[in-house]
């Protein structure tokens, strides 16, 4: 593998989930800006750290810079940039529909 899934897949978890905590509406992800890959192949065994920094598009959106960073040597795995999430039709987490 160039780069691990299951890192790039937490990082769209969590960037969904601020956008919960800040629109309280469920989001997908629609663009993304740019990656870059520091460390190339699927990552086993340091733990990671994923840092978000954010802000909302309107009352419907989220932008999203995130820093995937190997938590015992503060080097950085890979970057997102630029993730926009916009609210879906979904029903809200523990609504009904």
């Amino acid at each position: 593998w160039a780069m691990d899934p299951a890192l790039i897949d937490g990082g769209l978890q969590l960037a969904r989930m601020w956008g919960l905590a800040q629109l309280e509406k469920l989001t997908l992800p629609t663009t993304v800006e740019r990656f870059v890959l520091h460390q190339p192949g699927v990552i086993d065994g340091p733990t990671v750290r994923c840092v978000l920094q954010g802000e909302l598009i309107g009352q419907a959106g989220t932008r999203t810079n995130l820093w995937f960073i190997d938590d015992s040597s503060g080097a950085i795995i890979a970057e997102l940039h630029g993730l926009e999430m916009y609210a879906s039709s979904e029903t809200p987490a523990g609504g009904v529909a």
